[in-house]
């Protein structure tokens, strides 16, 4: 678990961190029983000391390419949530990128769920 961040969204906590894929563990993979991706992920508890469970396996942002990595969640000026990253690679040419990505919108699900770019989830 790379660089983590705890942010409070009512009336969760957040735990976000960064793994690369080749840091999974073996219980995970064989879990997943896919390969693994690189990216930021996150756990859910309601007290900031935890304990923290996985709401979903699926990272909030993640792939082969570790493309977005670092990500954090802000709040912009209007009081909505954002997720900025770091462009490490290209996501189809794996090719390394070096800067900040966008502020990308995201929403909060009521079972504790982040998902990004709100506007074209479904």
């Amino acid at each position: 678990m790379e660089v983590p961040q705890l942010v409070y969204i009512k009336p969760y906590y957040y735990l976000l961190f960064s793994v690369p894929p080749e840091h999974h563990s073996a219980a995970r993979q064989a879990r997943l029983e896919t390969p693994p991706v690189g990216g930021t992920h996150y756990l859910v508890s309601e007290n900031p000391l935890g304990p923290f469970r996985y709401v979903t396996d699926a990272f909030m942002v993640g792939d082969s390419m570790t493309a977005l990595y670092s990500g954090k969640l802000i709040q912009a000026a209007d009081a909505s949530w954002q997720f900025m990253a770091f462009r490490n690679n290209d996501p189809v040419s794996g090719h390394f990128i070096g800067d900040l990505a966008d502020p990308i919108p995201v929403a909060v699900r009521a079972d504790g769920r982040i998902i990004i770019n709100a506007a074209t989830s479904p």
